[in-house]
Formats: structure tokens, C-alpha cells, sequence
């Protein structure tokens, strides 16, 4: 019957064979679909392969597609294990066909799977240099907004922070800290001249007289310029400054591709700080430089913070002072701020206190928050021999009014001191939110501290504890201690003194004595 299993025993008949004149048969078509037991192996096509030439093709065509897939997926984030996939794929399937392949012509198709491979491999090289700048790769590092770096130097900004109101819960040695703009650790129970820590200004190179260094374009230059598109531009920068910086990236990027110098330098600061993307300093360097040498000031300004805190390069303060100048020659704002830094620091120039000042003024002349700022520092610090706190006010609201952050922070504290202001808590509660909202970890841990004792506010252990919790996130040392205590004694939440210890050691491991004395008092 059709479709029944022959049986093994069955003699079998063979129809419709064919023969050639020497006798091999080249084709059979038996009764049960199968040859005869003579029969011999069909032979191979005249270019060794056992399979139809159309199907070899297509195998070429299916490894040569792979491999240029693997060239868009370079270009498009994908991740590595992703495409490594596919080459494997890619190789598994070629090594099946070349093991059908006669002998005699395996190297020949080997070699041709090799050259497909690299060209695929020169083909996805060149379309991610010339599609974008490169996949991102996270990094642990934290790296300081070129653009918008502040200094945090050491010294007295704000002053010491007030006794704790008797009968308040907090311990006045261990909890009643109050920090500067720098994070300074400052004992609750002294009274001294506040602190006003130094001030890095945003950042780029040399002096008014000084010659202008451009360094040479990176190897993979970004495209020509060409008209940038203003309205998107300016949206991107509006968006970088109301902190939303996820949206504001992929702008920036898209405005890099029309020759924009100004965008260039925004995506170079945005990958140096991580900002709406990962941490990336090679290319956070590269549309720098290309910025630079299209005459940008941001992006030199950003340079010379790079080379004086050593961000992703060496640390050379001759290279930063000329890229502070090289700014400046460009009248970008900041950079006098910088400038005056570098005299402050000794770094690159003789130190020079006075020739500090002169340049933080032309800062402050030319607009810059960093340059009042830091005139704040100076005359809060006596850093020439007298203190003046009346021409420290002056200039930390002047710098708070343009948007300094560290500003709002210290001249709160001048509040809370009563140094050059009357006393007033609650102006100064006004001024830690200002400079919370814009990401202060040192207002936020001040801010902590007046509902902690009720200064200004409703005593609130609970808003204190949540205070003290964001500022410890940013690493400010003082907010972990005074965090810990809440800790340890359950204040504004449940007590845990294993987290308090914990807290106190994260402290001590940054150098803040209050830490480890509070471990000491615990026993550990």
C-alpha cells in the first residue's frame, strides 16, 4: 500500500534510472524515494561545493549581511554580547558549510570568509566614526562640571556653627554642626570667623597678555561647520540649565552635527560630568579640544579645569593657566575667576594674594557669580590679614542674586551668625532652600540643622532626619555624622545604631574628626 514502510526483507525495484556512457548513474527516483544500494554519490558542482551553487550564495549574502549588521549595531548602543553573538553565529555556520566543502577548496572559501569579515570590520569602523562619537562606557569617577566648577578650598567660610539649643535632642559636640560652602568640619561649641572656602570659578586659561594655545583637532573630527540650528540650541541650553540634563544631552548632540562650537562644548562638559549620559573623559576631551580650536571659550575655560584637577588628564598647571587665558582672550566671563585661582593656589604662577583679587574683580566686572563669589571668600577669610565681613556680604548676595549656589550657602550662614547681617534664622532658612534646590549638599545638611534645633522653622526631626539623608548622599561628611546621630538615637525615625555606626565610619574614612569620635564614643 502507498505509504507504507517498506519492508527490509522486500526485494525492491528501481524505476527511471538513468545512465551515462560510463556507466555511473547520476540520477534515481526509486519506488520508496531512495537509491539503490549501487548507487553511486551524487558528485560535487565544478567548484567543490556538495551544495547548489545558489545556495552557496546565499550563504555568502546571509554572513556578509551578518557582519555589516554587526556594523549597525557599533553604531546604535547595542551591547557587545549582542553582536558578539552574531559573529559567533556568523562563524559557527560558515565552519558548517566548509566542513561539506571538498578539501581541496576549504582554504580557498576559508580565506573568502576571512576577507568578509574584515571588510565587514573595516565597514562598521568607518560608519561609527563617521555616523557618531562612539558608544559610552560608565565610570565610577565623578567628575566636576568644567563649566560650572567651584573650588572647594579649605578655610573658614562660614563660621562656627551656633550651640544647640538646650533641651534640643541632638548632642551640641556631635549633631549641632553646621557646614560651610566647602563641607568644613566646624565644632558646634566654637565661635570663630566663618568659613568661605576657596572657590574653583568655572574654568579656562591665561592672562590678558598671554597667547592664545589652540591644540591640534582630534583625530576624528566632527563635520564641517555649518549654520547651527539656534531654536533647538537654545532649548538644549535652557533645558542643561533647569538641571534636565537627560533631554538636553541627545540636543546638544544632534547640534554638535552641524558644526555648532558652543554645542560641542556643552557635550564635551556633559560626558566629563556625566550629565544625561555616562561619564565619558576621552570624549568629554575631545569635543573640548574641538570646541577649543574653533575658538569657543566654554569649551577652553573646561580645558584648563581638566588640567588643573588633573579630570582625565595629567594635572600640568602651565597647560591650565594657558587655557584660562586663551578663554579669557575669548571674554568668556568666568575665566578671570579661574585666573585668580591659580594666583591664589601658587599653581603655575607665583602665589599671589593680591593678584587674585585684582583678577576675581575683573571676573566680578565682567559678570561672572564665581568671581563675587570668591571676592566673598577673600574678605570672609582675610586672606590678605583683615577679615571684612560687611564687603563679604556685599559680595556673596551679589553672587547669590546671579545664581551662585555656594553663595546662597554662605551668606545663610552669615544669617545664622549674625556676622555682618543681624541674626535672622529664618532669612537664612530662605537662603539654604535657594541653594538646596540647586543641588547644595551643604545648605541641605544647614537646613537639617535649623529643623533639628527649630531655628527659623518648626522643629521637625523628621524633615531634619530626610535633610541630613540627601546631603549624605552627595558625600558631605558633616550630613553621614549628624545623619548617624539621628541614628543612634532614633530621632525623626526608627533607631539603628549598627547604621549609625556605619555612617560614622563612612565619615572617618574622608578624614572628619566628628566621625571618628563618634565611632570612639560608641566603642568601635
Amino acid at each position: 500500500m502507498d505509504g507504507d514502510i517498506p519492508d527490509p526483507q522486500e526485494p525492491r525495484t528501481w524505476q527511471n534510472v538513468q545512465v551515462v556512457g560510463n556507466g555511473n548513474i547520476i540520477h534515481v527516483a526509486g519506488r520508496d524515494g531512495l537509491p539503490p544500494p549501487n548507487a553511486a554519490a551524487p558528485p560535487r558542482h565544478s567548484d567543490g561545493s556538495s551544495l547548489p551553487p545558489l545556495r552557496m550564495r546565499l550563504l555568502a549574502v546571509a554572513v556578509y549581511v551578518a557582519c555589516f549588521a554587526i556594523a549597525w549595531l557599533l553604531t546604535h548602543d547595542i551591547p557587545w554580547s549582542v553582536w558578539s553573538s552574531i559573529l559567533a553565529w556568523a562563524a559557527i555556520t560558515a565552519l558548517i558549510h566548509l566542513s561539506r566543502t571538498a578539501p581541496g577548496h576549504r582554504a580557498r572559501e576559508a580565506a573568502i570568509f576571512v576577507v568578509l569579515l574584515c571588510g565587514a570590520a573595516a565597514g562598521s569602523l568607518w560608519v561609527r566614526g563617521e555616523t557618531r562619537d562612539g558608544m559610552d562606557r560608565p565610570s565610577s569617577s565623578t567628575v566636576p562640571d568644567p563649566s560650572q566648577v567651584l573650588a572647594r578650598g579649605t578655610g573658614n567660610a562660614g563660621g562656627a556653627a551656633p550651640r544647640v539649643v538646650p533641651g534640643s535632642p541632638p548632642d551640641s559636640n556631635r549633631v549641632a554642626v553646621m557646614t560651610d560652602t566647602v563641607g568644613r568640619d566646624r565644632p558646634a561649641a566654637t565661635q570663630g570667623p566663618p568659613s568661605t572656602g576657596k572657590v574653583i570659578p568655572r574654568a579656562t586659561p591665561t592672562a590678558p597678555d598671554a597667547t592664545v594655545h589652540t591644540p591640534e583637532r582630534p583625530d576624528a573630527s566632527p563635520p564641517p561647520p555649518a549654520s547651527p540650528p539656534r531654536t533647538d540650541l537654545a532649548r538644549a541650553k535652557t533645558l542643561y540649565d533647569d538641571r534636565d540634563y537627560s533631554s538636553a544631552f541627545p540636543l546638544f548632540r544632534d547640534a554638535v552635527a552641524t558644526g555648532s562650537a558652543e554645542a560641542m562644548a556643552y557635550l564635551g562638559i556633559s560626558y566629563m560630568q556625566g550629565r544625561g549620559t555616562l561619564t565619558r573623559y576621552d570624549l568629554g576631551l575631545r569635543w573640548l579640544r574641538e570646541a577649543a580650536a574653533r575658538g569657543d571659550g566654554r569649551g577652553m575655560n573646561a580645558l584648563g579645569i581638566a588640567y588643573k584637577n588633573a579630570i582625565g588628564v595629567e594635572k600640568d598647571c602651565n597647560e591650565a593657566l594657558r587655557w584660562f587665558r586663551a578663554a579669557w582672550e575669548k571674554r568668556y566671563p568666568d575665566a578671570p575667576a579661574n585666573i585668580g585661582e591659580m594666583y591664589r593656589a601658587g599653581c603655575g604662577v607665583p602665589g599671589s594674594i593680591a593678584e587674585a583679587r585684582r583678577w576675581y574683580g575683573i571676573g566680578a566686572d565682567a559678570g561672572s557669580a564665581t568671581a563675587m563669589y570668591n571676592l566673598g571668600v577673600l574678605y570672609a577669610e582675610g586672606a590678605d590679614g583683615r577679615v571684612d565681613d560687611a564687603a563679604a556680604v556685599q559680595w556673596y548676595r551679589q553672587a547669590a542674586n546671579a545664581g551662585n549656589a555656594d553663595a546662597m550657602s554662605n551668606l545663610g550662614q552669615f544669617y545664622v551668625l549674625g556676622r555682618g547681617v543681624s541674626r535672622d534664622h529664618a532669612q537664612a532658612a530662605s537662603l539654604y532652600r535657594r541653594a538646596a534646590a540647586l543641588g547644595s549638599a551643604t545648605a541641605l545638611n544647614n537646613l537639617g540643622q535649623l529643623y533639628t534645633n527649630g531655628w527659623g522653622v518648626t522643629k521637625n526631626l523628621s524633615e531634619a532626619r530626610s535633610l541630613f539623608e540627601q546631603s549624605a548622599a552627595k558625600g558631605l561628611a558633616d550630613a553621614m555624622v549628624n545623619l548617624g546621630v539621628m541614628y543612634e538615637n532614633g530621632w525623626g525615625g526608627p533607631r539603628d545604631p549598627d547604621e549609625a555606626a556605619r555612617l560614622y565610619q563612612r565619615a572617618a574614612d574622608r578624614g572628619n574628626e566628628r566621625g571618628r569620635q563618634a565611632l570612639r564614643n560608641l566603642g568601635r
